[in-house]
């Protein structure tokens, strides 16, 4: 009886332990300050990392990198204005437009020294923010290179670009 008793205490331990290491994730928005609903998936807790995609591809893109860098970063991965589940206005699609979004989200969720992370389109719009906003809000800024599959995984050892 003993011991099943410690084995039956040792198995839930064990899976407290393991749920315990799973970061939760919330599927959220955030209202720009022209009206539009921006959708932002939020997972883990630490340093933020903001993810955005290219052009017509939702935040799930990230799912890889939502999945490994949230075990030890905040990972917030956007949907931007006209993608994956944000509103869809026939207006506001121009770099600076969308730049200014990311800003107002990343205010919004209190981020402190973001690494923003843009593929394919949006390097151009983080290119802008930085234009707009400057550089001193954030702690760098990563565009994986030319040709390189979005879906792997980025190594959390990769240096990211200041």
């Amino acid at each position: 009886m003993k011991i099943r008793l410690t084995v039956i205490l040792l198995g839930l331990s064990s899976a407290l332990s393991l749920s315990a290491q799973i970061p939760t994730t919330k599927s959220e928005f955030a209202k720009t300050s022209d009206g539009i609903r921006i959708h932002y998936i939020d997972s883990g807790t630490g340093k933020p990392i903001v993810f955005i995609p290219g052009w017509s591809m939702p935040a799930w893109i990230w799912q890889k990198q939502i999945d490994e860098f949230s075990k030890r970063y905040r990972v917030i991965a956007v949907d931007p204005r006209s993608q994956g589940e944000s509103d869809k206005p026939t207006y506001g699609h121009l770099p600076e437009t969308r730049a200014r979004d990311y800003k107002e989200l990343i205010d919004q969720l209190g981020l402190k020294q973001p690494v923003l992370v843009g593929w394919s389109m949006a390097c151009g719009e983080l290119i802008k923010y930085a234009e707009q906003f400057g550089s001193d809000n954030i702690a760098g800024q990563a565009d994986p290179e030319p040709g390189s599959e979005p879906f792997q995984a980025i190594p959390p050892h990769a240096p990211f670009r200041k």
